[in-house]
């Protein structure tokens, strides 16, 4: 089985129009996405206050994005660094357990990662979900490593197979973004069910096939006929991330309507239950 969420950003949840959109929306499922800067006191009061709000009803904190960036280089060469992350991760997770959240999403690294320091980033991911596991275990939860494009670790299927090999299935997870594998996206399909029983969420979206662009489904060259297929396949229960909210822009100086973003999600859920009859349809269109 599967259910749909939308990622926000951290500071959204501060936001008082966006608490009132949320609360009236229909979608309120959300992967809870942190950035660099949400540590210590901040990622406490954060995670205190999505809790206060799950309690109350107005959203359902279905994933968590674990911050990544400055301080959270998960796969560095360098010890101090990467001891730096597995420090901040432990607290991060431990601020988030009012959340009583089964998913968190991890970047493997930051970018790029250059051709010499690959098979020493490689070693340094592995080591890095060893000394997280611990805690992963005993807060129950599942770890979900996401693939990432270009230079990342986890660029293809077979890399990604590679960091997870040999964990456990239900602690260490897969986060399969359908727009990053790039210049193969006719493999994505194939490549759902080649993590199937590893999947625990999906970051939904859109790209022209070369390199991430989190456009709304139908937008780019993904087969979603496919891909929904091949997640109707999977046997587990999964969650499907809409991961486009964080790129639609306004002009300078105007507030967002967050109303939008709902409204959107609720079209890409229509959009994605019914692709195969719309897919023909649009086929068959005259155009005059």
């Amino acid at each position: 089985m599967y259910k749909f969420a939308l990622s926000i950003p951290d500071g959204w949840i501060e936001s008082q129009n966006w608490r009132e959109a949320s609360a009236q929306a229909k979608l309120k499922r959300v992967e809870f996405s942190c950035n660099a800067a949400v540590m210590g006191a901040r990622a406490v009061r954060l995670a205190n206050m999505a809790a206060r709000l799950q309690d109350a009803g107005v959203l359902e904190i279905g994933s968590v994005h674990i911050p990544f960036g400055g301080g959270w280089s998960f796969a560095s060469p360098d010890a101090e660094l990467r001891k730096e992350a597995v420090d901040n991760t432990l607290m991060f997770l431990n601020a988030c357990k009012c959340l009583n959240c089964k998913n968190y999403t991890l970047h493997t690294c930051l970018e790029p990662v250059r051709p010499e320091e690959r098979a020493a980033s490689m070693v340094g991911i592995r080591k890095t979900i060893e000394e997280l596991l611990p805690t992963v275990q005993e807060m129950g939860i599942s770890l979900n490593l996401e693939d990432l494009p270009r230079t990342c670790l986890g660029n293809t299927p077979e890399e990604l197979a590679e960091i997870i090999d040999g964990f456990p299935k239900e602690n260490v997870g897969v986060c399969f973004d359908v727009n990053h594998f790039c210049n193969c996206a006719e493999r994505i399909p194939s490549a759902i069910d080649m993590f199937a029983d590893r999947i625990r969420t999906f970051h939904i979206s859109d790209y022209d096939g070369e390199d991430e662009c989190h456009w709304y489904p139908g937008y780019g060259v993904i087969d979603w006929d496919a891909v929904m297929k091949a997640v109707r396949r999977i046997k587990q229960d999964v969650l499907l991330i809409f991961e486009v909210s964080g790129f639609l822009k306004v002009q300078p100086r105007r507030e967002l309507h967050y109303e939008h973003f709902f409204k959107a999600a609720e079209r890409n859920i229509f959009y994605l239950e019914n692709v195969a009859e719309l897919k023909k349809r649009i086929d068959e269109v005259t155009i005059l």
